[in-house]
């Protein structure tokens, strides 16, 4: 082949799109290769052709599937057990083995792609059971609507500013996935830290400190802080716990202002200018949420946690006196934010954000041996200083003996 013939060739490939070959389990026992372009019906033949020398189409109830060609039986309750089908196309049943009239216990609802296996004779409640219910990797994932359960999975990881758990590795996505930003495979990283939110980046065109929210939150709620206006940047906090896995951030004077973008409507950007006056749309300033979340009946709080990967939420401090409009939020994921955009009294000052115990449980190793040199650490000091103060008592309590001897000699001497 010429040069430029190989040149065109490549050329064409990257026109076109090229699929990236790929590999994952068979659903019985193996593993198969496919291209991440492909559909859920050729990704089905392909891992049936894994398993099996011939496969073909059958059709059993809504049911659309590969399984063994040579196989005597289909949609047969003489199907012999142990057989594998790959099926593909669903037009309504819910279960593994409705079309068969048995198999409820295994939910396939919300699977384009999965394999079941014929597991004893006859049409019994036993007849089909499910051995792998996402043949699709991407779906696979997808099912993990957290990061905690997300980043369990081997072949999955968490895309912060999408809020989507994708197939990938510990550095990127993979099978053709991509995520803009906040990716996150440890399972230690689920959970934003001080580091990972707080910046000094310019707002309203001037200096400001507060926290950069844009990957949580679906890009809806841009940013949470100071710009020394409602609370000057010198007062804004936040603290890391790692031994109680919370995040405490806020103010303890003044209000938090807030940048929201409904729908995400603007994109990432971030307002560069100040009205001189509150929000009356999105990317101006507002007032960040407090508990009434403008009306709407779901825990503000709790969903900003959420969003950042926490389980639970606690407002710590609010104001009842500012009257900026106030942001809020329509998901209780905390990947969407508005705001009524009308003044009223009320702005959040102070919040604190709880991982769960399991979240703990599942870190990595070297997170866990940090956390024990950190509580380690803490006992160390709490026995210093009571070892200090007790030393210090003791000193107190010799002196004041030499001091009333002193006294007493004294007045004998006298």
């Amino acid at each position: 082949m010429t040069f430029w013939r190989q040149v065109w060739l490549l050329t064409a490939l990257l026109s076109f799109g090229y699929a990236a070959q790929s590999s994952g389990p068979n659903g019985a026992g193996g593993s198969f290769n496919f291209d991440t372009a492909d559909s859920p019906q050729t990704r089905s033949l392909k891992a049936c052709l894994s398993v099996y020398s011939n496969c073909t189409i059958g059709v059993c109830g809504r049911f659309t599937y590969y399984r063994q060609a040579s196989s005597q039986w289909d949609c047969s309750c003489q199907r012999e057990v142990g057989e594998y089908e790959w099926v593909f196309g669903n037009t309504g049943h819910a279960t593994v083995g409705e079309d068969y009239g048995s198999g409820y216990f295994d939910v396939i609802t919300g699977s384009r792609a999965f394999v079941r296996q014929k597991t004893c004779g006859g049409c019994t409640g036993c007849s089909w059971t499910l051995t792998l219910l996402h043949l699709d990797p991407v779906d696979a994932c997808a099912a993990n609507t957290r990061c905690a359960t997300c980043n369990v999975q081997p072949a999955c990881g968490w895309c912060a500013s999408l809020g989507k758990c994708l197939p990938g590795n510990t550095s990127t996505p993979t099978m053709g996935q991509t995520c803009p930003g906040g990716w996150r495979k440890s399972q230690s990283f689920c959970v934003a830290k001080c580091t990972d939110l707080v910046t000094n980046m310019t707002i309203f065109g001037r200096p400001a400190m507060g926290m950069d929210l844009r990957w949580w939150t679906g890009s809806t709620l841009h940013w949470m802080g100071c710009p020394d206006d409602g609370c000057l940047r010198r007062d804004f906090g936040c603290q890391f716990d790692l031994v109680a896995q919370s995040l405490t951030f806020g103010v303890e004077i003044g209000v938090l202002r807030a940048v929201v973008d409904p729908f995400n409507f603007r994109g990432d950007q971030n307002p560069t200018n100040f009205s001189g006056s509150c929000c009356t749309q999105g990317l101006e300033m507002c007032n960040a949420p407090d508990a009434n979340n403008n009306g709407v009946a779901i825990d503000a709080t709790t969903a900003l946690c959420s969003a950042l990967g926490y389980t639970s939420g606690s407002l710590l401090k609010s104001s009842p006196t500012n009257n900026c409009p106030q942001v809020h939020t329509t998901s209780t994921n905390g990947m969407s934010w508005t705001s009524d955009f009308l003044q009223g009294p009320g702005a959040g000052m102070q919040y604190r954000c709880l991982a769960s115990l399991l979240l703990s449980a599942t870190m990595e190793c070297g997170e866990i041996i940090a956390m024990k040199f950190v509580l380690e650490e803490q006992q160390h000091r709490a026995v210093v200083k009571e070892l200090v103060i007790g030393v210090a008592e003791a000193l107190v309590s010799v002196y004041a003996m030499k001091d009333l001897q002193g006294t007493i000699v004294s007045t004998q001497t006298v």
